[in-house]
């Protein structure tokens, strides 16, 4: 079996979905191709994507895999991405870690959960986490939003500077995932995630892509840091 380098960026939001946004979809997928992805994952805030909608996009971007998750601000204080299968979930803001438990449940291993910039504004160890251990998969471990105002240079790869911290967290047991966090079109291609895989094993939908990472593949990131540094040095949005 040939294996080849896969990159996806797992963390996207869009102007259709995110007000926070002013990326348009058809946008991020030319853009996404054109910079070297293989996949994108559209997580806008409370809502995944209508399927009716995803399909669409699917037919105008036949060389890119897209999925759709969403990303959920929690009652605790923290953001979660999960990916799960594609059926126009929509939740409201402000669940507690109980209430999102209890919703996820019927979905068994088709999610997958990563916690997105969880020390953007936390400089030490947070006791919730310990309290959404059971729901985690993975966590975000650079993006955009993560190294700006707070990037540090290590070699020629940018790093969160609170990057030990991060490492705790992966060191739980939790996938790696690195991101874009992509508002606007200048993040996207900037930072990803890259995995091994063969083509004929690429996803064909959300919920398989969430049992890819469930299987806890090994990861990397992928960085474009002459993209990438104009955004987290303050010259540009996200």
């Amino acid at each position: 079996m040939s294996l080849s380098s896969w990159h996806i960026d797992c963390h996207v939001h869009s102007s259709c979905y995110s007000p926070c946004s002013r990326l348009r979809p058809e946008q991020a997928c030319r853009l996404a191709s054109e910079r070297g992805l293989g996949a994108i994952v559209f997580t806008e805030h409370q809502i995944q994507w209508p399927q009716a909608d995803l399909q669409i996009l699917r037919s105008r971007s036949p060389g890119l895999a897209i999925y759709s998750g969403l990303e959920l601000s929690l009652a605790e204080g923290f953001d979660i991405v999960c990916l799960l299968p594609e059926i126009d979930l929509q939740l409201p803001y402000g669940l507690s870690l109980d209430a999102l438990e209890h919703a996820l449940a019927p979905f068994g291993d088709e999610v997958f959960c990563f916690v997105a910039h969880p020390f953007r504004f936390l400089d030490r160890w947070d006791p919730d986490l310990d309290r959404m251990a059971p729901l985690l998969h993975g966590v975000e471990m650079n993006s955009v939003n993560i190294l700006r105002g707070q990037a540090c240079w290590e070699g020629d790869r940018l790093l969160p500077c609170r990057h030990e911290l991060y490492r705790q967290l992966a060191d739980t047991g939790l996938v790696q995932m690195f991101n874009s966090d992509a508002h606007l079109a200048e993040a996207i291609g900037t930072v990803s995630t890259r995995i091994s895989l063969a083509h004929q094993d690429i996803p064909a939908d959300t919920g398989e892509l969430a049992a890819l990472f469930r299987q806890h593949p090994r990861t990397y990131e992928h960085q474009n840091t002459n993209s990438l540094w104009p955004l987290v040095a303050g010259t540009a949005g996200i």
